[in-house]
Formats: structure tokens, C-alpha cells, sequence
């Protein structure tokens, strides 16, 4: 297909597109002042009159525009052979296929093993773009494109995947101090057992359930049961689960100089820690008050990925805590029964 033509494909879908070098997939301009001035018209006239790949701007700025982009060719066959037929759109890209899908809402931009979902605040290189190994990017499906939900959207590409890729949009890092400031309780005498019995029984009351695990675990074995790997906001699961340790105790009265004592004790069965005394997850929480760093939809700890954030479920318990209907006390009798039931069993 020419430029021309799909130029007027993209602009008839409302999808705002971005030139890029040609072979590259660098844009040939700053692409979101680009974005924020954009013309159709002057637009096209710029990419005719030279020599460009495009990106299409994918999110809110191309009506919430979400490419599943699959780039191992067995995945990527397997996702062809289901969705042929569909109304998305297809194409083939330099190693695997992208699929186009439009959404009811924007949706984040996630990495998965595998494949990845460009969203809001990516771009995607299409047709009639040059990779930069000489391979043409082409449609292999085009024509209606309908406007699909999450949970639909998900439905169909789920058991192929393993995974539910199209999230909702919501705020990467969520400072509990917005609503929540702290609780003011009392904390700094605790003993780190106790600490981490008081994390349990929160998760627990919290609805955290694969959170409430992982700190049982850590009771048990002085190392907390969490292997090491990658999630969407480019840090690892250590970091991720430090950053949202230290936030809860944060929230709940814990202070810095303790804080700093406690965080010596992030061990885990497949290596070191990632956070050191001063540094990393502690300065992530207490300098710069950014408790939680887990995406909206994809937390990690439990084995069906939660809608709410493990800090947004502390607000809730916070609240709950303020009209009456649970008292602090519970937390310490429950976290002091966590305990003695691991002695029991030791």
C-alpha cells in the first residue's frame, strides 16, 4: 500500500501518525510537540514531500488506539491463526506481527514475556514504514476496526497469551501522602519479627492476600520468598516489593532512622538485596514519598493481578479505621497472633 493511501487509512480511523527517519525507527521530529500542534493536512504534506518511515501515536491520541505487538514468530502465528477474521487490524512487522486493536479507554503501555502492548504514550511504526534490516512493514488484515473493552479484549487473547495485557491507564507511582499522610502509630519500638507480623496481619485486613503470604514466609525462613523478575515499570520484583514494604510501614507511623535498621533485612532465596541503608527503595519511600510503585490492574504478589494497589487497599483500611469499624487494636492482636502461630509450628 503507498504512503497515500495509508495516510488516509490512518487519518479515516482518527489515528494521528509521526514521521520517522527512513530505516529507523527514530522520530525525524519531537514527536509529542508534534502531537500537541497536529494537522492532517499539514501533517501529510510534510511526509509526502520527503523520504519517512511513521509511527502511529497510540493511546488517547489515535481515539485509544492499543497494538499488541508479538514478536517471537511462534506466538505471533498462533495469535494470526486465532484473530484472522476479527475486526482488528493485522501487520506484518519485521520479526512477528502487530494486531491494532481500539479500545473504550486508553490503556497502559506494558512489557510481557514474549510480546509487548504499546498504548498510551507510545508510538508504533507502521506501514508503509523500512525496517532497518530492510524488511517492509505491510498489512495483512485491514478494513473495519471495532471498538472493544478491556475485559472482551482480554477474553479473546488471554488463553493464547497466558496473560490479560490490556489494562487500564492509571498513575504509574501513587504518593500515599495525596490523601493519606500517616497513621501516627507507634512502631519504632517494635522488633523486626514483629514488624514483619504487623505487615501480615495488614495485608491480611487489607485483602493482600499474596502479600500476607510472602511476609509469613519471610518469618518463617529470614528470607522473603520472591524470586526475582521483571515488571512493567522496568524495575524487578524486589524493588517493587521493598518500595511497597517500606510505604506501608511508612503510612503507618514507621520512621526513617528505623526504617533504614529494617530494611537490612530484604533477603531473598535467588540473591541479594536490592535495597542498601540510604539508597534505592528506602530514598524511593521516605525522601521522595512515592509509597507505591505497583501499576493499577497488575500487581504482582497475588495469582489473579489485583484491580487495586496494595496502597490504595491501605487507604481503604485507613478510612475503615476512621469510622469505627476497625480498630487499631486488631491489627496488633492479629499481627501478635501471626507470631504465635509461627512459633507453634516451629
Amino acid at each position: 500500500m503507498r504512503l497515500a493511501d495509508c495516510l488516509r487509512l490512518y487519518e479515516r480511523e482518527g489515528f494521528k501518525y509521526v514521521p520517522l527517519r527512513f530505516k529507523s525507527k527514530v522520530p525525524a521530529v519531537k514527536w509529542k510537540a508534534w502531537l500537541e500542534n497536529f494537522d492532517y493536512g499539514e501533517a501529510r504534506r510534510f511526509l509526502l514531500a520527503g523520504r519517512f518511515n511513521l509511527a502511529l501515536a497510540c493511546g488517547s491520541p489515535s481515539d485509544n488506539l492499543a497494538v499488541l505487538d508479538a514478536d517471537e514468530p511462534e506466538l505471533a502465528g498462533k495469535l494470526w491463526g486465532l484473530l484472522k477474521g476479527y475486526p482488528i487490524w493485522a501487520v506484518k512487522s519485521s520479526r512477528g506481527v502487530h494486531f491494532y486493536f481500539k479500545l473504550v479507554e486508553p490503556a497502559l503501555t506494558l512489557k510481557f514475556k514474549g510480546f509487548d502492548v504499546k498504548a498510551e504514550g507510545s508510538l508504533c511504526t507502521a506501514p508503509p514504514s523500512v525496517h532497518p534490516t530492510g524488511a517492509r512493514y505491510e498489512f495483512l488484515q485491514v478494513g473495519e476496526l471495532a471498538r472493544w473493552g478491556f475485559e472482551e479484549a482480554n477474553e479473546l487473547v488471554g488463553k493464547a497469551l497466558g496473560e490479560r495485557p490490556f489494562r487500564p491507564l492509571s498513575v504509574k507511582g501513587v504518593k500515599a501522602s495525596y490523601r493519606e499522610p500517616t497513621w501516627g502509630l507507634e512502631l519504632d519500638g517494635l522488633e523486626d519479627g514483629e514488624l514483619i507480623a504487623l505487615l501480615a496481619a495488614v495485608s491480611k485486613r487489607m485483602g493482600c492476600a499474596g502479600l500476607a503470604r510472602l511476609y509469613e514466609g519471610w518469618l518463617k525462613a529470614g528470607v522473603v520468598p520472591l524470586r526475582q523478575a521483571p515488571y512493567p515499570n522496568g524495575r524487578g520484583l524486589h524493588f517493587n516489593f521493598e518500595v511497597v514494604t517500606l510505604g506501608i510501614l511508612k503510612t503507618l507511623g514507621l520512621s526513617a532512622r528505623r526504617a533504614a535498621s529494617f530494611s537490612r533485612l530484604f533477603r531473598y532465596p535467588d540473591g541479594p538485596r536490592d535495597t542498601e541503608p540510604g539508597t534505592s527503595a528506602l530514598v524511593t519511600v521516605y525522601r521522595y514519598d512515592t509509597r507505591c510503585l505497583i501499576y493499577r490492574g497488575l500487581c504482582p504478589f497475588c495469582r489473579e493481578p489485583c484491580v487495586d494497589t496494595p496502597l490504595i487497599k491501605l487507604w481503604k483500611l485507613g478510612r475503615a479505621i476512621k469510622s469505627g469499624y476497625v480498630r487499631p487494636e486488631e491489627l496488633a492482636e492479629e499481627a501478635r497472633r501471626v507470631l504465635a502461630d509461627l512459633r507453634v509450628e516451629a
